[in-house]
């Protein structure tokens, strides 16, 4: 795992966060190695040996860099389409390393961007770790929008929810998935709505797979939505040719 990014094999791809109707607002930066025996892998095939082998937090450094990079270029030659801002998750490690903020510091500048064009994910069962809360505050206090991943898995309580600087939350897949037909699925899905409406957070659920679900999330007011019909992981070029087709003119509109 140590020679994969000197070796060139690791890749970013970005999966689209849309609008119901199928404007990217935002990308998520989703890590891929392409191993040389086993082919394509995706992070969750990996990220153990990443961490075990300690090269995680300098291949974070480089997909945050890689995906401010690629995000200065799609405001270039997209100007009307492009999204936003771009995700990024972030282990416990990268949270606390020392080295990280300056990092990222110096890659907005390189690439002429403003804080705010910066998401920072950090999964729900890691905020139980007091130790990210102070740090976690720092960034946002810098001007980095905070996501918590895989919200509604259980692992947080509902204070971690209320005392981190949070922008955004995003439903667990595993929520959405029951949807519509699933009643203790739409009951948890329509509280946590209710909960980040009332402190006014943004919410995204993942894992959207139907036209089904899609429309169900829409009328519960959630116009934010990542999932397979929305668009999988996919490389920079492929965004390139989704930003340049109409919305009206996406699959599952």
């Amino acid at each position: 795992m140590l020679e994969a990014l000197p070796r060139g094999e690791l890749e970013v791809f970005y999966q689209p966060i849309t609008r119901p109707n199928g404007s990217v607002v935002a990308v998520e930066a989703l890590l891929r190695w392409r191993h040389p025996e086993r082919g394509l892998l995706v992070a969750g095939e990996f990220i153990a040996l990443a961490i075990a082998s300690g090269a995680m937090v300098s291949i974070g450094h480089w997909v945050i860099y890689q995906a401010l990079a690629q995000l200065a270029r799609w405001l270039e030659q997209y100007p009307t389409s492009a999204p936003a801002l771009v995700f990024c998750n972030l282990s416990p490690q990268e949270v606390l390393d020392a080295d990280l903020r300056g990092s990222i510091a110096r890659s907005l500048h390189r690439h002429g961007l403003t804080p705010d064009r910066l998401g920072l994910e950090i999964t729900e069962i890691h905020l139980a770790d007091s130790r990210l809360a102070d740090t976690l505050a720092d960034y946002e206090a810098s001007g980095h929008s905070l996501a918590i991943d895989d919200f509604g898995t259980g692992y947080s309580s509902l204070y971690r929810l209320v005392s981190l600087p949070v922008s955004y939350v995003k439903i667990d897949r595993s929520l959405v998935s029951g949807l519509p037909s699933n009643q203790r699925s739409c009951a948890l899905v329509e509280a946590a709505l209710v909960i980040a409406d009332k402190l006014g957070l943004q919410v995204i659920s993942e894992g959207v797979e139907t036209p089904q679900q899609a429309r169900w999330l829409n009328n519960a007011g959630c116009g934010l939505q990542q999932g397979m019909l929305h668009g999988h992981p996919m490389t920079a070029h492929d965004i390139d040719l989704r930003l340049n087709i109409s919305p009206a003119l996406l699959p599952g509109q």
